[in-house]
């Protein structure tokens, strides 16, 4: 389990928290890659993530950082978060 992971096993509530915790996980940065992809040019706010996906700040703060991580997304100058186009896709 990674670094993330671990942080995140913090959040749920399952007795196999860390299975739980990484499949959960995995399915959410599949579905914000996907939002990502399907919709080129999205630019949002850690808050605007947040309503958006309907996450607690916490969960939110983590897969953003882990897609900024993949270089996958990026921060803009004016603190959005934006598909890094010249990495990794």
């Amino acid at each position: 389990m990674t670094g993330e992971t671990a942080m995140l096993a913090d959040l749920a509530h399952p007795v196999d928290a860390d299975r739980h915790v990484e499949n959960g996980i995995e399915d959410w940065l599949q579905l914000l890659r996907a939002e990502y992809l399907e919709m080129p040019g999205l630019n949002l706010t850690k808050r605007q993530a947040q309503r958006l996906w309907n996450l607690d700040p916490a969960l939110c703060d983590a897969l953003l950082e882990l897609l900024i991580a993949d270089q996958f997304l990026k921060r803009t100058p004016a603190g959005a978060y934006a598909r890094r186009v010249d990495g990794p896709q």
